[in-house]
């Protein structure tokens, strides 16, 4: 029988030692967590915007030859479209995607 209270003794100290832990990380600072979730979106890779940006840009910008480059979550497109209303468009589309911070708009209207 004393085996048997060591464990539910060892059993209780560790959950209330887990729960603890839990409870310290779920109150944090509200400016804490602000912080982390800016680092966690300052995470997202340049080559991962650039995917994404590109797959937003598939339906709106089918049949032309839009270039999407990312330096530190800043996107610069370059390319040529057909009106001003498309290069506003994909603009607007690419300032959408997760972890996007600033888009750089290197477009020009095709000249006919």
């Amino acid at each position: 029988m004393k085996l048997a209270n060591v464990f539910t003794s060892v059993a209780s100290v560790m959950a209330l030692s887990f729960g603890t832990i839990a409870m310290a990380t779920t109150l944090q600072d509200p400016a804490q967590q602000q912080q982390e979730m800016e680092q966690q979106t300052d995470h997202i890779s340049d080559s991962a915007i650039t995917a994404n940006v590109k797959s937003a840009l598939m339906a709106q910008a089918a049949g032309m030859q839009i270039n999407v480059e990312t330096t530190d979550g800043v996107v610069t497109l370059s390319g040529e479209v057909e009106s001003e209303a498309d290069i506003s468009a994909l603009e607007r589309l690419a300032r959408g995607v997760e972890g996007v911070k600033d888009v750089r708009n290197n477009l020009t209207v095709k000249a006919e």
